[in-house]
């Protein structure tokens, strides 16, 4: 079996990175399970408050991420692929290079559209000496 990440920050260049992968894999006959992760951050509220925010952002992007995956599922009808869910608090440099470390994906895919953080991935992964290729599906704005 064969695990790609898609981290997804629900914008345009997200959303293309998954449609990319769902659509280069469509005639894949061997298992694939494709995990969209998002990372988030809580705002800065007062301590007393901080937990009911993380769970109340972390429904709301549970939320997305079904959406998002029920989306791609009508999208595509390979029984082969498998689409899961994952949020994760913390910044998106630092929780890819942590959930590729602890998990064995073959790949991670990740749309761009001229966001910097992608570098700083690229750097972490490669100070971790990871084995796992960075796929940047580019997306041009409209």
């Amino acid at each position: 079996m064969k695990s790609i990440l898609i981290p997804t920050d629900f914008s345009p260049a997200s959303t293309h990175a998954a449609d990319y992968i769902l659509d280069f894999f469509k005639d894949t006959q061997t298992p694939i399970v494709i995990t969209l992760l998002n990372a988030y951050l809580v705002p800065h509220v007062d301590g007393s408050q901080i937990i009911s925010a993380n769970d109340n952002l972390k429904r709301q992007i549970n939320q997305k991420l079904l959406a998002e995956k029920e989306r791609l599922t009508n999208l595509g009808t390979n029984p082969n692929i498998t689409i899961k869910t994952e949020a994760c608090l913390g910044a998106v440099e630092n929780v890819i290079p942590r959930n590729a470390d602890k998990s064995p994906y073959g790949l991670i895919a990740m749309g761009k559209n001229g966001g910097s953080y992608i570098q700083r991935i690229s750097d972490i992964l490669k100070s971790q000496n990871s084995k796992t290729p960075l796929l940047i599906v580019y997306c041009q704005a409209s």
